[in-house]
């Protein structure tokens, strides 16, 4: 006889709910890896996006950087204009024993020494002179003096500074026109300034640097900006224009 445990009709009715327990276990083990493929995927699309926004970030601030060090966004003899501080092109500066590329035509060749006077101005007001000597090797040196009053203070400002043409800076008016036969020069140096007031017979020393930058034509006219400042953060700003004479 048949045993109650085996018989027939219990075998065929148990094979049945094994099949269909292990089935329903695969099938959520495959939908939770299924769940989980895609969350990593998702994350590392979010991560790859992240890392390319980075990029993106970087790319765009290094090509700033590159824009800044490279051009001068304004002439110096500019008016209205956001100015860029000379110090910022302060690498152009050579050393004493550095040898300076001189310039070629169309830009005014140095053959000989030769020296400039230039009125200096601040708001369409007087601010005296300066002297600027260029050098047949690309040196460019000079001094500032400078004596005037205003609102009952007497001013004296005096100043020298030396520093050397660079062929390599190209001249761009408001409109963005490029003009290669305009040389471009900085200088640096130290200035000296006393104040004085009547009213309280005071006086005081200012002192802090200087820097003379331009272009200068094939016929000698030149123009450009004289800043002095204190502490680099603090800065005024001087125009200063020389015409040539006329044959």
């Amino acid at each position: 006889m048949w045993s109650p445990a085996i018989r027939p009709g219990l075998i065929y009715n148990v094979y049945p709910q094994i099949t269909q327990r292990s089935t329903e276990k695969e099938c959520f083990k495959k939908g939770k890896a299924m769940i989980c493929k895609t969350g990593r995927q998702h994350c590392r699309g979010v991560i790859a996006l992240v890392v390319l926004i980075g990029i993106a970030i970087i790319a765009v601030l290094y090509l700033m950087q590159l824009s800044s060090f490279f051009s001068i966004s304004v002439p110096p003899g500019s008016r209205g204009k956001t100015y860029r501080k000379p110090w910022h092109d302060e690498h152009r500066l050579l050393g004493p024993d550095a040898i300076i590329e001189l310039p070629r035509r169309p830009k005014l060749e140095l053959d000989e020494p030769f020296t400039l006077e230039a009125e200096v101005s601040r708001n369409d007001q007087d601010r005296g002179a300066i002297t600027l000597e260029f050098m047949d090797d690309g040196k460019v040196g000079g001094a500032w003096d400078c004596s005037y009053s205003y609102d009952g203070k007497h001013y004296t400002c005096q100043a020298d500074f030396s520093g050397n043409i660079d062929v390599d800076v190209v001249y761009r008016n408001d409109q963005r026109k490029k003009d290669k036969t305009q040389l471009y020069f900085i200088t640096k140096g130290d200035y000296t300034k006393e104040t004085y007031t009547e009213s309280t017979d005071d006086s005081s020393i200012e002192k802090g640097l200087v820097y003379v930058t331009g272009f200068i034509k094939p016929d000698h006219s030149a123009s450009g900006k004289l800043t002095i400042t204190t502490d680099k953060q603090w800065s005024a700003q001087y125009q200063w224009q020389y015409k040539a004479e006329e044959n």
